[in-house]
C-alpha cells in the first residue's frame, strides 16, 4: 500500500489534512506508515488494523475511545491491536526515530 492509499483509508474515519494531523494521530506520517507496512513480514491483518494500532500506541486511547473513532466493536479492536503489536515486534528489528 502506498502513502496515498493510507491517506484515503484514514479519511474515511478521521479528517486529516496536514502532516501535523498525521503525527498527532499516529506518531508518523503516511509515508512512514507505508514503509512500516512493507517491512512487516507474514502479515495476517489489513492496513486498517495497522492504523488502529499506531493510533492506539500514539494516544493510549481506551478501547471505548478507539472503538468510537473507528466505528468497530471492542472485541475486534482489542483483538487486532495485539495481533499487530506482536507482528511489529517480530518484524521490526530496530526503532527508527
Amino acid at each position: 500500500m502506498s502513502a496515498i492509499d493510507f491517506e484515503t483509508l484514514v479519511n474515511q474515519f478521521i479528517h486529516i489534512t496536514s502532516e501535523r494531523d498525521w503525527n498527532s494521530n499516529f506518531g508518523v506520517n503516511s509515508t512512514i506508515i507505508s514503509l512500516i507496512w512493507h517491512k512487516i513480514q507474514n502479515r495476517k491483518f489489513k492496513p486498517i488494523h495497522l492504523l488502529w494500532t499506531l493510533q492506539f500506541l500514539r494516544s493510549y486511547n481506551t478501547y471505548d475511545q478507539g472503538c468510537h473513532i473507528w466505528q468497530i466493536s471492542e472485541k475486534t479492536y482489542s483483538y487486532w491491536i495485539w495481533i499487530v503489536v506482536q507482528s511489529l515486534y517480530d518484524s521490526l528489528s530496530e526503532v527508527i526515530i
